[in-house]
């Protein structure tokens, strides 16, 4: 899987992972665990400035969860309002200019 790093990476995995729960809920199976290999994680010439920016930053300690509550829901039912995030903890915003199209 390709990966612009800075731009959609954590987005990508945080929709698969949704993606897996609501199949898990809808098939009656618990979730496993959300696994995935970059073939090529890649930043573009004009997101350098906020890359060194993120390097620069400290860590913070939280264990952001993702929950589904939709129980008894259709999987075509299920929405945004369906899920909550738990103990997630973020730096200010990082503006980026132009996107690469």
């Amino acid at each position: 899987m390709s990966s612009d790093y800075l731009l959609a990476s954590q987005i990508n995995a945080l929709q698969y992972s949704a993606l897996l729960m609501m199949v898990a809920q809808v098939t009656g199976y618990k979730p496993g665990t959300f696994s995935h290999f970059i073939s090529d994680a890649h930043l573009y010439d004009n997101q350098v400035e906020q890359a060194k920016e993120i390097l620069k930053r400290s860590s913070i300690d939280c264990k952001p969860r993702l929950h589904l509550n939709a129980y008894g829901k259709n999987f075509y039912d299920i929405t945004l309002d369906d899920f909550e995030i738990e103990d997630y903890i973020t730096h200010p915003q990082i503006k980026f200019g132009e996107i690469a199209q």
